[in-house]
């Protein structure tokens, strides 16, 4: 019996150690989960910063779509054209720079016309015609195809695929608005909610509570 009970002595011991250790382990890992959080956090926060800062940096910026590109030409006549199709003021000084820049992985659209304006106030003009203001190609020149012209904020890949994805659940009913303006995103649950910022993805909204009446 008594080499039963040291036996069992020393089986409890090492239970005790074992658990000692077990218990070293678990705040050892609870410890990493809270840092690792942490870790988390702030790299979300530096990716939100990241994409704050490439939007702000288009924040004087117009994108124009639907444009056909011509030999030799001259995107500030272009430009002017525009400007009378929307019934806005044209000044060139008004522009610091004008580019075309292809459709990314689609050449079956125009290539788009990014311009950056010198004023902000002469941008939102623009932008607010656009909003007022549907015209065509034709408009533009005689000789162009019909087909709509679109005048719009110079979005990031990420801001562009956020919308999309917004407006997709506003199709499917989840949604009643999804909108841009100043190049962030905002949506509606219902008709009356207040509105709610997207910043990363469309699984923030499910997230959100939607009380009656909002903004």
């Amino acid at each position: 019996m008594s080499k039963v009970e040291s036996s069992l002595a020393a089986v409890v011991v090492r239970l005790t150690v074992l658990e000692d250790e077990n218990n070293k382990f678990r705040e050892e890992c609870e410890e990493l989960k809270i840092k690792n959080a942490a870790l988390v956090r702030r790299v979300n926060e530096l990716e939100d910063s990241v994409i704050e800062q490439e939007q702000y940096s288009r924040v004087a910026n117009l994108e124009i779509r639907g444009v056909p590109q011509t030999e030799k030409e001259d995107v500030y006549a272009v430009l002017e054209s525009v400007a009378k199709a929307l019934k806005v003021t044209f000044d060139e000084r008004d522009i610091s720079i004008a580019h075309r820049f292809p459709a990314p992985r689609n050449r079956r659209f125009h290539p788009v016309i990014v311009v950056q304006f010198a004023r902000r106030s002469v941008r939102g003009e623009w932008l607010a015609a656009a909003k007022k203001t549907r015209f065509q190609m034709t408009d533009l020149h005689e000789t162009f195809s019909p087909g709509p012209v679109f005048v719009n904020e110079h979005l990031t890949l990420h801001t562009k695929d956020l919308l999309w994805r917004c407006k997709t659940k506003v199709k499917d009913g989840s949604l009643a608005y999804a909108w841009c303006k100043d190049g962030k995103v905002f949506v509606r649950h219902t008709e009356k909610s207040r509105a709610i910022r997207v910043y990363r993805s469309v699984e923030e909204i499910d997230r959100e509570q939607s009380p009656g009446h909002g903004k």
